[in-house]
């Protein structure tokens, strides 16, 4: 996945369970990945307090999670934006 300017490029994010999840970060400053089941329940989340501008690649612990959809959250730069993803299984 890539964010530009708090934009998601994609609508739906397809990612395998071990895939790297890549992030634009216009400013620095700090951010948080939340990831919410079909359920409405956070089952992951990653957060760091200073987070410099650039491309962001959160080394997440998907493997953990069953394959599926998920709603992923980001807060940064005092903007909240959100995605779905569908989390398949494998390692490539």
């Amino acid at each position: 996945m890539l964010l530009k300017d708090h934009r998601l490029v994609e609508e739906t994010i397809r990612i395998l369970q071990t895939s790297p999840l890549v992030i634009w970060i216009p400013e620095p400053g700090p951010v948080q990945l939340r990831f919410f089941n079909a359920d409405g329940k956070m089952v992951l989340l990653w957060m760091r307090d200073n987070v410099p501008a650039g491309v962001l690649v959160p080394r997440l612990a998907t493997a953990s999670l069953r394959p599926g959809v998920y709603i992923l959250q980001l807060d940064s730069g005092g903007k909240t934006q959100l995605a779905k993803v569908v989390l398949g299984l494998g390692s490539q």
